[in-house]
């Protein structure tokens, strides 16, 4: 149980360091959208991209629960990865 706990403080590290380093910051939209491109091309697995935007969201989540201000929830949708279809047994993307 402890190997599981320190590679998610491993990944909860990594990603608040991307997050709040990131140049451009969390102000807008737009910003979270290139945040989210940079990570779509630092991390080639889909598991990786799932980690890092899921803090970043829940992140955004609990920031609008704690400030009562909702514009932090909606800036989720800038954050959601690309869909996938399925073509057979491959995924590429939609």
């Amino acid at each position: 149980m402890s190997r599981v706990i320190a590679k998610s403080i491993d990944w909860l590290d990594r990603v608040a360091k991307q997050l709040f380093g990131h140049p451009q910051g969390m102000g807008e939209g737009s910003a979270l959208d290139e945040y989210r491109n940079f990570v779509l091309n630092l991390y080639k697995s889909h598991d990786s991209h799932m980690k890092t935007l899921g803090f970043a969201i829940s992140f955004l989540n609990r920031l609008g629960r704690v400030t009562m201000n909702l514009k932090y929830s909606a800036y989720t949708i800038y954050l959601e990865l690309p869909k996938q279809r399925n073509l057979g047994n491959a995924l590429q993307p939609a």
